[in-house]
């Protein structure tokens, strides 16, 4: 039967693919997204794959790239089946890739197995099988594939934005309808309720819609005779009034009378009073719906009137009493409008208002009235001032003002403001003062707020690091055409080197600057007109500096300037811009020197890269005519043919090749560099260049065996574009070009090389991959058993990269004479990658013992002295072995299984093992060493060995990670590759990972109390501690030691833990974050976080995943992937640390992208702690 391999991340689209295909009869397997599909199809290759395209993981475009380029799945079909892409140029895309149908969704049923019956018909057809032939070369290829990408993505965000943002607005509105009719509801309900009268409703049919309790109470009627839908029962009530007669006349009047009102008061025989109000019901366009009818009962309110006549005479009399007391209070508040006092100036006896004693805040029975008692409420500091001011006043017959302070018993201190007059007798004798008191603290605590937050502005104002200016714009028809500087900080003069600006217009300090800054004239002037802020980046050419400008303005006069100077920012774009380019161009020209056979072709071919690809303006190369010693151009792109008549004529004579840059560089063998040919004496053709759009240019040697065969130039329109970066790589890509032209049409080499390493001259993959073919053929034929093994050296790249490459290229070599005469013969060998090399046992016996060969042959390699620049190296390997026919009975599946054996012993730290599981004891093993672990716990066995992270600019210790190393009494330090899988496994990892946690932590205080320079350390978080509930209560116990304790602790914890309960661990985190512990995201890239996760995420710190880090160097997509990764994490306002740095070459390009922090062995190895406190905090 068919079988189809669906590659779909949506259930409901997959359950129905699956219901529709298995229904006609096909065998349905399924993944769930590219990644997962490759693997199941190289496990076993289905008859067709169908594949949607946007997809977490790996998306469809990627799976189909790698499909075609798989030769054991190029020739089976694949189907895009999408509803997201749906464009021509998607479809034109997915075809160029190989794709052999796109369907778009949804698919009648019919139509769509018509059309997978087609494709397979088509597969099945005996036709040979051509290799894909994607249009176009495969950089533009990727570029058109990431830019649909990115297009789709673009457009899905916008639409679920819209959408959104469209439910958030209804959901809002929705809810505040429903609040208001809820309130509407429950206040008619409350004043139907509480009102005072009775309220009656009736139709356009007098029938009874609603009445309150009190219309039952005021007739006095039984509640059944009241119920809605009866009559009203006006006959029965008009028996109560004194006029019944006119009280249902007027009933009856306005029924027939709709739309009048009426308001009057019936008299009830029993003495009632009742007010009477009706009005009809009706909705805006006047429909009638009926009446509603008022009854207040008002007895008492005409009772109270006739009642209130009566007292009105008791009343005057009182208040001619009042006015007395009246004309007191005025005199007060002629001098003031609160607290009063008055002072007999005899007996300094005092007499305060009410108000005055809450000022005073005491009562009336704990003031002693006397004008001492009034002085030991007022601050001793005040005292003084307090007594010269009243005796002031009465020596000078003089009002009295003064401010002072109050000491209340709780040692709260309040302001007052005093005022007073003094009265004096005939004989001008002072009698008495009388004043007032105001409390004045709320002011003089807003004065206090005021001076205190105008002198917070004027530090941030002079201390800010963004520069500001405060000017005024002059106009001329809404057209801004200059503006003054009102005021600067002492940033503006930093940044853009300006000095006394101040009152001066922009066009005398800058002359011409409008006509080179147009856009800052029009964004500040628009800015102004129409009061919005904007924020946007230029170029000011009068400086030679580049601005990152954000502009407000609150009138239509003036404007605010806040700024940074952004030019080392864009230099540094410029330069990665200036990197990508020319890795481009190593990208493209290394790869034409792979396919290449002959020179014209790599001559012609390696220009139009450079132009096209690495976007130079021209390229030329020239080589040496031995036979006469002329250089000759052999190759240009970019170039007129006028300038390269000029050029050959120049170069065809000996005197007029001794002028020029290529003669020079062909003599000294050296590079010559020139970024500003249109100013350098050595660029013959400046004139030329520069009609050209030259600016700069560089001309590199081609050097064969020490001698200059050629040279490759290179010519840029931007100046100073060659610096040093650029000089070494495309030094090194003219090396390779010279490699490559000595190597051409030696075909006999070149067979060599497609079988041979040419290293160390065993067989490469290829070669290999047929003889264990043949011998696993000889091996069925024959009945007997085969042995693959694959050895990966262990710590050949710190070789390499601390010794150089020459030094990694000789150990390489002795290590393969070692392997060819050990391991039988160098038939049997091969070398598949840098440190990778195979070995195949043709015939091994049943029972012959090999874990007791491997054993041996192992601890011989340990043991062999290899010498390396008069030193001697020892060298251990890690095996991975599958036997045949037990692990496999085909090259790959033989292959793999060895792969994976070897990758098992890597990690386990095993030296070998089988993938045989009867032939290896590592289940034993592990049993035994979880035991061991065990043991190590209970006798504390565990230490901290600490890895310092290094500030990138200054190179200073900022932090340290807190590494765990198992000290084992028997055999010393265990690699963590060996036990951390097993204390993950078993779950022992949760009580190591608190003992390290409490660790960390007593170390952190033990440095600060012996006074060392204590930095943060970083604790990684296992996922059984993320996962326990309780994690933020333990870690709250633990730093509750100490006050400190919080601020030395960072948990680091990796990308995909956060991802596996999203809630919880944004809760627990946002939760310890709280209490003052940093929180790191580890190995940042390698999970599965969305853009919209990760800016929610209570983080401080990213960690950029060392496969980036490595991944820099190799390509420009790796330098591109983590600028981007920086960018992003500073733009979300996180720091960010670089793990695994090696080289020098990896700092300097992280420093280059603004990255904050570095960690790995370029600085220093995880050390133990006494190592790390002698080196880096300073212990002596």
């Amino acid at each position: 039967m068919t079988r189809v391999l669906i590659v779909e991340d949506k259930e409901e689209n997959l359950y129905y693919l699956r219901a529709l295909l298995e229904g006609n009869g096909w065998v349905v397997d399924s993944a769930c997204h590219g990644a997962e599909a490759l693997v199941k199809a190289r496990q076993s290759p289905p008859d067709v794959i169908i594949s949607d395209l946007l997809m977490p993981v790996m998306d469809g475009y990627s799976l189909l790239r790698r499909w075609k380029a798989d030769a054991r799945l190029k020739d089976i079909p694949f189907i895009v089946y999408t509803a997201t892409y749906t464009e021509e140029d998607d479809e034109r895309l997915a075809m160029d890739l190989g794709a052999d149908a796109f369907i778009l969704k949804p698919s009648e049923p019919q139509d769509f197995i018509a059309r997978l019956r087609e494709v397979q018909a088509n597969a099945d057809a005996a036709k040979p099988a051509l290799p894909h032939q994607p249009t176009g070369d495969e950089n533009t290829l990727l570029r058109y594939y990431s830019e649909t990408l990115i297009h789709k993505l673009e457009d899905k965000t916008l639409q679920l934005e819209d959408a959104n943002t469209a439910l958030r607005r209804e959901l809002a509105e929705r809810r505040s309808v429903e609040e208001k009719l809820g309130f509407m509801n429950r206040m008619l309900q409350t004043q139907q309720e509480t009102s005072l009268d009775a309220i009656l409703v009736v139709d356009e049919n007098q029938k009874i819609l609603f009445r309150t309790q009190k219309v039952i109470d005021l007739w006095g009627l039984p509640a059944e005779t009241l119920m809605p839908g009866q009559d009203t029962p006006a006959s029965i009530v008009a028996d109560q009034i004194e006029d019944g007669d006119a009280f249902v006349a007027q009933i009856k009047y306005l029924y027939e009378h709709r739309n009048e009102m009426s308001i009057d008061e019936l008299q009830f025989k029993d003495g009632r009073i009742i007010d009477r109000y009706s009005a009809p019901i009706t909705d805006t366009d006047g429909k009638y719906y009926g009446r509603v009818w008022y009854y207040r009962d008002v007895t008492e309110t005409r009772r109270a009137q006739q009642s209130l006549q009566a007292k009105e005479q008791e009343q005057r009399q009182l208040v001619q009493m009042l006015e007395v007391e009246r004309s007191r209070l005025v005199a007060a508040q002629r001098v003031a409008k609160v607290g009063s006092w008055e002072t007999d100036l005899a007996s300094m006896a005092v007499i305060w208002s009410d108000e005055t004693f809450r000022i005073f805040e005491t009562e009336p029975a704990n003031f002693h009235g006397t004008y001492q008692d009034f002085v030991q409420y007022v601050h001793p500091e005040d005292r003084a001032a307090v007594d010269e001011a009243f005796v002031r006043s009465i020596e000078q017959h003089t009002d009295g003002v003064i401010e002072h302070r109050l000491l209340l018993p709780n040692g709260r201190i309040k302001f007052v403001e005093e005022r007073w007059q003094v009265m004096f007798d005939d004989q001008e004798k002072a009698i008495r003062a009388v004043g007032t008191c105001q409390d004045i603290t709320g002011r003089k605590q807003s004065e206090i707020a005021l001076k205190a937050s105008e002198s917070r502005y004027q530090l941030l104002f002079e201390n800010m690091l963004e520069g500001y200016a405060y000017c005024r714009a002059i106009f001329e028809q809404d057209q801004l055409l200059d503006f003054v500087y009102i005021e600067v900080n002492s940033a503006f003069e930093k940044l853009t080197g300006l000095k006394e600006v101040a009152g001066k217009k922009i066009s005398d300090i800058i002359p011409g600057v409008r006509e080179t800054n147009r856009e800052i004239f029009e964004v500040y002037g628009r800015v102004v007109l129409t009061g919005k802020p904007e924020k946007f980046e230029t170029y000011v050419a009068g400086l030679d500096i580049w601005l990152s400008l954000a502009v407000y303005s609150y009138d239509k006069e003036h404007f605010v300037a806040v700024f940074d100077n952004i030019t080392q920012r864009k230099d540094t774009e410029a330069r990665i811009r200036y990197l990508n380019r020319v890795y481009a161009v190593l990208s493209g020209i290394n790869e034409l020197i792979v396919r290449a056979n002959d020179r014209d072709r790599l001559f012609r071919e390696a220009c139009r890269i450079a132009v096209e690809a690495g976007g130079f303006r021209m390229a030329m190369i020239c080589i040496v005519d031995r036979s006469d010693m002329q250089i000759v151009p052999v190759a240009s792109a970019g170039k007129d043919v006028e300038l390269m008549d000029a050029i050959k004529k120049v170069l065809s004579s000996s005197e007029g090749t001794q002028k020029t840059m290529t003669g020079q560089v062909i003599r000294e063998k050296q590079v010559i560099v020139s970024n500003d040919s249109q100013s350098d004496p050595k660029v013959v053709f400046r004139k030329e260049y520069a009609e050209s759009g030259v600016r700069s240019m560089a001309i590199f040697p081609l050097i064969v065996s020490d001698e200059a065969v050629g040279t490759l130039a290179l010519y840029a329109s931007e100046v100073e574009f060659f610096h040093e970066d650029e000089v070494q790589l495309l030094t090194e890509l003219a090396m390779d070009v010279a490699f490559a032209i000595d190597h051409i049409g030696k075909q006999e080499r070149l067979n060599y090389l497609a079988y041979f390493d040419a290293l160390t001259g065993l067989a490469n993959r290829s070669l290999f991959f047929e003889r264990v073919g043949q011998f696993i053929r000889s091996a069925e034929s024959s009945g007997h058993q085969l042995a693959l093994l694959l050895i990966d050296l262990e710590r050949f790249k710190n070789i390499n990269d601390s010794l150089g490459r020459a030094a990694g290229d000789a150990l390489l070599k002795q290590v393969a004479e070692w392997l060819k005469q050990n391991m039988g013969g160098e038939g049997l060998l091969a070398r598949l990658d840098a440190d990778h090399f195979a070995v195949v046992m043709p015939k091994v016996k049943p029972e012959g013992n090999l874990t007791k060969l491997f054993d041996k042959k192992s601890r011989a390699l340990l043991e062999h002295p290899f010498h390396l620049s008069d030193a001697v190296f020892r060298i251990s390997a890690k095996a991975g072995i599958a036997l045949c026919p037990d692990d496999g009975s085909d090259v790959d599946t033989l292959f793999n299984n060895a792969e994976a054996a070897l990758k098992v012993a890597k990690r386990s730290g095993d030296r070998y093992l089988f993938h045989t599981r009867k032939m290896t004891e590592a289940v034993a093993g592990k049993l035994t060493l979880e035991n061991q672990l065990r043991r190590a716990i209970d006798n504390e066995e565990f230490v901290l060995h600490y890895q310092p992270k290094v500030n990138l600019v200054s190179g200073k210790v900022t932090s340290a990670e807190a590494l765990i190393r198992w000290n084992d009494p028997r055999t010393g330090l265990v690699p963590p590759g060996r036990f951390i899988p097993i204390l993950e496994e078993t779950g022992l990892i949760y009580d190591v990972g608190r003992w390290a946690l409490r660790q960390a932590i007593a170390d952190y205080l033990r440095w600060r109390a012996a006074g060392l320079a204590a930095v943060r350390i970083a604790v990684n978080v296992s996922p059984l501690q993320l996962r326990n509930p309780g994690f933020a209560a333990e870690i709250e116990r633990k730093i509750g030691i100490n006050a400190h304790a919080a601020e030395g602790l960072e948990l680091e914890i990796t990308e995909s833990m956060i991802m596996e309960d999203l809630k919880h661990n944004v809760a627990s985190l946002q939760a310890i974050r709280a209490m003052g512990v940093t929180v790191a995201i580890d190995d940042f890239g390698t999970g599965f976080s969305s853009l919209g996760y990760l800016a929610k995420l209570p983080a401080d710190t990213l960690k950029i995943d060392r496969s980036f880090v490595v991944g820099m160097t190799a390509g420009p997509e790796g330098l591109a992937l983590v600028s981007t990764i920086i960018d992003l994490a500073h733009a979300l306002k996180f720091k960010v640390v670089a793990e695994g740095v090696e080289t020098g070459e990896q700092s300097n390009l992280l420093r280059l992208l603004s990255c904050d922090e570095m960690q790995g062995y370029l600085f220093s190895k995880p050390v133990p702690v006494d190592d790390f406190e002698k080196r880096f905090l300073g212990r002596t």
